[in-house]
């Protein structure tokens, strides 16, 4: 589903959305700019119950492996240019969408998220809402 992701400050950023019961949601804000290591910040405690943001535009190659597979991510969702949509070849690996999907947690795809990370750093602000698009009209 399309939307708009709006942060405290007045900015906006469209967007789609997977996996989303609701028609709106709002949290606060982190971000990870490691070019490796996705699996620990989707577990790391500190980020329990916020949105995390992915500077790296593209997520999710290596995949989430089968050993974890069956642990909750601490993360309430994931925010993220682009995520890596193609299966493995092996069984070790779940794909990362797919483990999202498993959990119920929200993908924000399409999203400048170096850009957005920007606008957080020069506004301190860290809270957003998403509307669906058909709400914001």
């Amino acid at each position: 589903m399309n939307g708009m992701m709006m942060l405290e400050t007045g900015e906006s950023y469209p967007c789609k959305c997977e996996h989303m019961e609701d028609l709106e949601v709002n949290g606060e804000l982190i971000f990870y700019t490691g070019m490796t290591g996705y699996e620990d910040a989707l577990f790391d405690p500190q980020y329990k119950g916020k949105y995390l943001i992915f500077s790296n535009p593209l997520i999710g190659i290596r995949g989430i492996a089968n050993s974890l597979k069956d642990v909750p991510p601490t993360v309430a969702g994931v925010i993220v240019y682009q995520i890596w949509n193609k299966s493995f070849p092996m069984d070790t690996f779940l794909p990362l969408k797919e483990y999202l999907s498993k959990w119920r947690i929200p993908l924000f795809i399409e999203v400048d998220t170096r850009s957005l990370i920007q606008s957080i750093c020069q506004s301190n602000g860290t809270t957003f809402k998403f509307i669906v698009e058909e709400k914001v009209k």
